[in-house]
């Protein structure tokens, strides 16, 4: 052992030390589990559609989760928004 050696830690230094790290640990995984839960809640921000042009091109989200389009914005009124949809042919 040499001067320049740092000094042992005590049982009880070691101890709270580790106390301390997994505190901070928990507060880390608080956070993380309630940020994860209001991505999982909270919906896309659509703000942006609102400042789109008439006939831009979208993109639509589907329930079974996919995207589909692109499809022509005819207008927005509040929260809806009317799409241009491919026509169906009955032949």
């Amino acid at each position: 052992m040499t001067n320049l050696d740092p000094p042992a830690l005590s049982i009880t230094d070691q101890a709270a030390a580790i106390q301390k790290a997994m505190s901070e640990i928990a507060k880390l995984q608080a956070k993380q589990a309630v940020n994860s839960a209001l991505n999982h809640r909270n919906r896309p921000d659509t703000t942006s559609v609102h400042d789109l042009p008439l006939n831009s091109e979208v993109l639509v989200w589907r329930e079974n989760g996919n995207w589909t389009g692109p499809y022509r914005l005819l207008s927005v009124e509040g929260k809806t928004c009317r799409l241009q949809l491919p026509s169906r042919r009955d032949d």
